[in-house]
Order: C-alpha cells, then sequence, then structure tokens
C-alpha cells in the first residue's frame, strides 16, 4: 500500500497554526477526542451561517486548516479542470466573501491573509 498526494484547490482563507484542543469550543466525543470539523460545522450551523466549513490539508498525522466555501481535489494521476471564468464569477455572484467572513467572525479566529482567495494546498495521506 502506497501513499498518495493530492491537490486540493479551494475558496477561502488559510487558518493560522493552532492545536485545536486549546479552542474552549472545541468538544469531545464520548471517547475523548477531538473533532474539528464536527465542532465547526456546530458552531456555524448555531450562527446560522452556511456553505462554510473546513478543509484539511498537509497531513493526517500533522494536520493544517482552511475554512473554505468550496474545494476541488487532483488525485495523484488524475487531471484536474478548472474553469477560469467560474474562478471569478462564483465567490461574488454566492456572497463567498461574506459568508466566510461571518464564520471567521462566528468561530473567533484570524488568518494571515486579509481577505478571501483561491488556495492551492497538497494533502498527503
Amino acid at each position: 500500500m502506497g501513499v498518495s498526494t493530492d491537490a486540493i484547490l479551494a475558496y477561502g482563507y488559510e487558518l493560522p497554526e493552532f492545536d485545536p484542543e486549546e479552542l474552549e469550543w472545541v468538544e469531545e466525543d464520548e471517547d475523548g477526542y477531538t473533532d474539528f470539523h464536527d465542532s465547526v460545522e456546530k458552531r456555524l450551523r448555531a450562527a446560522g451561517v452556511e456553505g462554510v466549513s473546513v478543509t484539511s490539508h498537509c497531513s493526517v498525522d500533522y494536520p493544517m486548516y482552511l475554512l473554505t466555501t468550496t474545494e476541488r481535489r487532483s488525485w495523484r494521476g488524475s487531471v484536474g479542470k478548472v474553469d477560469a471564468h467560474e474562478m471569478v464569477a462564483r465567490p461574488v455572484s454566492e456572497g463567498w466573501d461574506a459568508k466566510l467572513d461571518a464564520a471567521m467572525k462566528a468561530l473567533g479566529l484570524t488568518s494571515p491573509q486579509e481577505r478571501p482567495s483561491w488556495l492551492l494546498v497538497s494533502d498527503w495521506g
């Protein structure tokens, strides 16, 4: 069994490196494990923010996070097609920046970015 590296193209914010367990609103499951994705989903739902989710990248052992409105993956050996016109039009027509800003506020997080953008990252796992 080998290791695969995927490319991920996503629209959103890069989140700073942090330990999700240090965030007071990240919950543990019945086995004592924290699930950052589920905790973000619950917090955003409670704040009425829709269409935003967490995208993990880097590796399973050392996850890094993006807050995104959309993502496209391309697996090793595959070709991922990108529509440049769609990349320009959708963030504006679907109000992605406002959704992402509301999500960042609801989560109490900051980003090294001034505004959302298209991000290209890799995921090894």
